[in-house]
């Protein structure tokens, strides 16, 4: 399909503004692929007798960092990206359903750093 020529308008802002044909519709993905760590968190039953199911989500750096500070560095800054990620994802998981709920805590287990989830019982709602 060829496109619609556009017409010249003005600049406003070093930008030039012009007109055209309007923008293709969104698509979006049906049935697209869970991440393995969605699928595990929303695999994890729910606390019983005082057992919370958990479990561990290691975080790396290239092995091309070398400096120990700075791998240091590396490590912190992917582990806090790697919790807001999955933060999000118990987020959305919870939002579709009240009776699930994460806790999420950055841990240093032997010599790795990473992210443990835990599956803890819902919060009442607060008015």
């Amino acid at each position: 399909m060829a496109k619609a020529p556009q017409t010249q308008g003005t600049t406003v802002g070093g930008f030039q503004i012009s007109f055209g044909e309007a923008p293709p519709e969104v698509v979006r993905r049906v049935g697209a692929a869970t991440s393995p760590v969605a699928e595990a968190m929303k695999a994890m039953p729910a606390p019983q007798n005082g057992k919370i199911a958990q479990f561990f989500v290691p975080v790396s750096v290239p092995d091309t960092i070398t400096d120990p500070t700075e791998r240091e560095k590396a490590l912190k800054e992917e582990a806090r990206k790697t919790s807001n990620r999955l933060s999000g994802i118990a987020r959305r998981i919870a939002k579709g359903d009240d009776s699930v709920n994460f806790a999420l805590r950055t841990k240093k287990e032997g010599d790795e750093i990473g992210i443990r989830v835990y599956r803890i019982a819902p919060v009442a709602a607060t008015a």
